[in-house]
């Protein structure tokens, strides 16, 4: 893959030349391959601790992995959370859920005899 435009030899100063048997340097894109994101310091100072970092990489990997139930307790709170919020401005606006459910019937039943007709 090619991320400059044109011909990458033409450019290939401006990359320093790296030993295949650079240990440290694979390593470093290993990290970067299992989603690891560099920190500020870590790109000015061009050193990272990679067994820090790998540390870093499983422990997000492993909160990333919560069973289902975990999955769904989390979506029932924001679900609460959303409904409160929705009371909240229900009551701020003074409106009432019965009000706003009869109103959708009655618009409904319009809309099916409005295409009743047209048939």
């Amino acid at each position: 893959m090619n991320t400059i435009i044109g011909n990458p030899e033409d450019f290939k100063s401006l990359v320093p030349d790296f030993h295949p048997d650079d240990i440290e340097f694979q390593q470093v894109l290993e990290l970067v391959k299992m989603d690891y994101k560099m920190k500020k310091t870590e790109w000015n100072t061009r050193c990272v601790d990679v067994l820090v970092a790998l540390e870093e990489v499983g422990q997000n990997k492993m909160n990333n992995k919560i069973s289902v139930s975990e999955k769904l307790d989390r979506i029932l709170t924001i679900l609460e959370d959303l409904n409160k919020r929705v009371e909240l401005i229900e009551r701020i606006l003074d409106i009432k859920m019965e009000e706003k459910n009869n109103q959708r019937s009655d618009e409904d039943e319009e809309r099916k005899q409005e295409v009743r007709k047209k048939f």
